[in-house]
């Protein structure tokens, strides 16, 4: 009883000395949150650099946030964007359409994808962007069901819109979802494992292909593929309801051509991420289709080739931005576009190992080129300023890329082979290549400027 009364008193004079001390001074207070009027809105951090850091660095929880954010972009991007490429040959077989119609529904998944950026844009000024992210997921997840049922073209291109949206919502906000597990020093290590991760998800996605058509002896097989990843997705979704933290940051601002034009010879990164747009996806969507058709891969070799490329993925989006670090962004960027120009000749020649290798750096050229030209614009803006700048620049990468798929499989509908489809994706990177000497020799952020983070969005 006795122990009860100092108990009971020792709680009443706790209270009344937590009710005289300031507010942000009381237990359970952070005294670093700003206090705001009623109906004030909050205002959040614009830079991933401004997140606070995790309480929990490193730990279990951290990396169960972080393999689920790059398990999301596995989802949106590699099963969601990339698979289509992968598939295109035996959607073709099968629903016996000619290679013009197949561009369509590249260019839908990619238009859907210009549209769901913007979308995106405007939900993250309104919803969490864990939350912009989980539902992503959700969306391309249920793009990759229709796909797996779909009896018809027009089903397929529904699915393909429906893919393109989703993606968009999962991999515009993945970079600073991934962010937040980590400190500040790490941040950028973060976000380049989500465009690993998409190179991790094109093998994941070629090994299931070829597992799967090994085991039942149906090489012409798509539907099951997709449905397996569409299974995938569900879990992955059902898991990032589960584990993803809010993430206390502001996409910042709309793209603006006057921010835009405060870079350095702006109009050089601009004309060389466009050149990119065009370049890559020739490559991606129809090196398997023009592998099998020109130079009579099997479907399990050629598939082998698209892994290649995503290994190579992986390894740019980890190693790249380092070197630009070191060697600058001009000199990185011209040397990776010029690279890439190579597989894409090589390709036509159809003669291994140098097909299998040239894949590999491709897909090292394609992420360190993305991670070159974000690297320079952040190194000539302010960090609320980056959004707005780099904005303007993926609009101009999104158109072009948008009208890839229509116009490689135009040109090998007309000319009965993929030459000139590789040809013109050769002469993108080239082109890019040129566009990027335009660029200053050292990439140096101006006074009272700090770096931003790197994105790596596409």
């Amino acid at each position: 009883m006795g122990h009860q009364s100092t108990r009971s008193a020792r709680r009443e004079v706790e209270r009344r000395r937590g009710a005289d001390m300031p507010i942000l001074q009381r237990p359970g207070r952070r005294a670093d949150r700003p206090t705001r009027s009623p109906g004030q809105r909050e205002v959040r951090p614009t830079n991933i650099a401004a997140m606070p850091a995790p309480t929990n660095e490193g730990g279990p929880r951290t990396r169960v946030h972080a393999a689920v954010v790059v398990l999301g972009c596995v989802v949106g991007q590699s099963f969601a964007r990339f698979s289509f490429g992968l598939l295109l040959p035996a959607v073709k077989n099968d629903l016996h359409i000619s290679y013009g119609i197949a561009g369509w529904l590249g260019t839908m998944n990619l238009g859907a994808y210009l549209i769901g950026t913007a979308l995106t844009s405007v939900a993250s000024l309104r919803y969490p962007a864990h939350r912009v992210m989980q539902s992503g997921i959700i969306v391309a997840t249920v793009g990759i069901a229709v796909l797996a049922i779909a009896p018809t073209t027009a089903v397929l291109l529904a699915g393909m819109f429906i893919c393109g949206i989703g993606g968009a919502a999962s991999w515009v906000p993945a970079p600073a979802v991934a962010a937040a597990a980590f400190p500040p020093e790490r941040r950028g290590f973060a976000m380049g494992l989500c465009s690993a991760g998409i190179g991790v998800g094109i093998i994941i996605a070629t090994e299931l292909t070829t597992a799967f058509r090994s085991a039942f002896n149906r090489p012409d097989a798509w539907r099951p593929i997709w449905a397996i990843e569409a299974g995938v997705g569900a879990l992955v979704a059902v898991t990032s309801l589960r584990t993803l933290r809010p993430v206390p940051i502001s996409p910042g601002a709309p793209p603006k051509l006057s921010t835009l034009r405060q870079v350095p010879r702006w109009w050089s990164p601009t004309a060389a991420y466009t050149c990119f747009g065009l370049g890559y996806v020739l490559f991606a969507v129809f090196v398997v289709a023009a592998l099998q058709h020109d130079a009579h891969f099997s479907a399990g070799h050629a598939s082998q080739v698209f892994a290649l490329m995503g290994l190579g993925n992986a390894i740019g989006a980890l190693s790249i931005g380092r070197l630009s670090d070191r060697i600058g962004r001009r000199t990185t960027m011209i040397v990776s576009f010029a690279a890439a120009a190579v597989p894409c000749l090589v390709v036509l020649t159809g003669r291994e190992p140098f097909v299998a290798l040239s894949a590999v750096l491709f897909g090292t050229a394609m992420s360190g080129s993305v991670v070159s030209i974000a690297a320079y614009i952040g190194d000539h803006t302010r960090p609320q300023d980056f959004s707005a700048a780099f904005g303007v620049v993926t609009l101009c990468f999104g158109v072009a890329q948008t009208i890839g798929p229509r116009l490689g499989g135009w040109m090998a509908d007309h000319a009965g082979s993929f030459d000139h489809v590789f040809l013109v994706a050769a002469a993108a990177w080239f082109f890019g290549s040129v566009c990027a000497i335009g660029m200053p020799h050292r990439s140096r952020p101006s006074p009272g400027q700090r770096p931003t983070a790197r994105p790596t969005t596409r």
